[in-house]
């Protein structure tokens, strides 16, 4: 058991060096050929082609073409490997990372302030405690366990208990989790439960911690947000660095893409709209949503589904004050109707008032991606109009909706 002194002296001061930990690459299950190429997407629409990337240091690409960019000019990276089967186990513990991501794992346990964990091929590595945000050994979408992940507390642990109908929370300062079990102080007492009557784990957060400008998206499901990327010497992997100096080690072939959050992006989705109009005809209101379709559900545009985006039902319209520079909207269109309905309407984009672009979707059609130059406008409205079929199962989506700002305007 570990003792509250030692552990509240860690976890308030972080006084104890620890070692930074290094995940093997062999955690990802096979050596394989590095891509031969890979895609950069620019933050205003440009695509490049490089043959490989050295490292990600100091908010620049490094290409092994010897030319670089800065982080901040870049939306997306995506990696063209040969074709690698992509693992079934996802692992009886998911490792919520602090910065957001996520690290599928068969187990976990609380040794001297950090994680010890078996990966999926029974590799053995730890993770520093900062860099871990939450465990979780259940598949819960409740209410009181996504608030608990996405709001830690600064002066306490969280244990998620699994009870009906839905999950409930207890305030408690984590002492140890072993192989079975997590014992924990509540009420000034020391109690053990079995980690099958658990959604998780939160660990305390004492501040904020800021989100790194890059995250790793693998094969074997794991996105981990890191700080920077180096090239190893001689290997065709990485040596990626986690906000709070946890290091791991992963193969170039086993990297899908690199999400980058650049500062000159301002997502929709993120911002508050100015005012919002509503005018449906037959269709019950539906309220839009942010990084959800209508009906709350994942965004999707044909078989791709978006993390960020705006979702809503015809006859709806939002503006947005632009407080900045904005240089471009973005967006991929799509329908998302429920199934058996056939959708019909029209996107509408307009800068001060005036229109800028109508595109016209029905069900079955492609998505359909936009890019408009805003030239100094200083209000957005984006506005889904009625088809023939007036307002049924007009469920829209604009996926990853946002604003390309200019490189001296940052992100607010």
């Amino acid at each position: 058991m570990i003792g509250r002194s030692s552990r509240e002296i860690a976890r308030w001061g972080r006084a104890m060096v620890v070692a930074a930990a290094c995940v093997s690459a062999a955690q990802w299950g096979r050596a394989q050929d590095e891509p031969t190429a890979m895609e950069v997407e620019t933050v205003v629409g440009e695509t490049l082609n490089k043959a490989g990337l050295d490292s990600i240091v100091a908010g620049e690409f490094n290409f092994a073409d010897g030319s670089s960019l800065p982080v901040d000019d870049v939306h997306a990276v995506r990696f063209r490997p040969a074709s690698v089967a992509t693992p079934k186990d996802q692992g009886a513990v998911a490792i919520h990372l602090a910065g957001g991501g996520r690290l599928p794992a068969r187990s976990v346990l609380l040794v001297d302030d950090a994680c010890d964990v078996t990966l999926l091929n029974g590799e053995q590595t730890s993770l520093k405690l900062d860099d871990v945000s939450a465990l979780q050994w259940t598949d819960s979408d409740d209410t009181v366990w996504k608030n608990a992940v996405a709001k830690p507390p600064a002066e306490y642990d969280l244990v998620v208990l699994k009870a009906m109908p839905q999950s409930t929370s207890i305030r408690a300062f984590i002492e140890s989790i072993g192989v079975e079990s997590v014992a924990f102080e509540w009420d000034r007492e020391t109690r053990t439960v079995a980690r099958t009557q658990l959604v998780g784990v939160v660990f305390a957060r004492p501040e904020a911690l800021e989100r790194p400008p890059l995250s790793v998206v693998t094969r074997g499901g794991a996105v981990i947000p890191v700080r920077e990327a180096q090239k190893k010497d001689g290997a065709a992997s990485f040596q990626c660095t986690l906000p709070s100096g946890s290091i791991i080690e992963i193969p170039q072939s086993e990297i899908v893409s690199l999400a980058v959050r650049s500062s000159r992006i301002r997502y929709l989705s993120e911002m508050t709209p100015e005012s919002v109009a509503q005018r449906p005809i037959v269709s019950l209101p539906r309220e839009w949503k942010a990084d959800r379709n209508v009906r709350g559900e994942p965004l999707r545009a044909g078989t791709v589904e978006y993390e960020k985006g705006i979702g809503v039902q015809s006859g709806t319209s939002l503006t947005y004050e632009l407080d900045g520079p904005a240089e471009q909207f973005a967006a991929t269109l799509s329908l998302d109707p429920p199934r058996n309905v056939t959708a019909d309407c029209e996107f509408v984009v307009l800068a001060d008032g005036q229109e800028l672009v109508r595109r016209s979707l029905k069900s079955g059609d492609a998505p359909e991606s936009l890019r408009i130059p805003l030239k100094g406008a200083k209000r957005l409205e984006i506005r889904v109009d009625y088809g023939s079929n007036l307002d049924f199962g007009d469920h829209a989506n604009w996926c990853d909706a946002h604003l390309v700002m200019a490189p001296t305007a940052g992100f607010q």
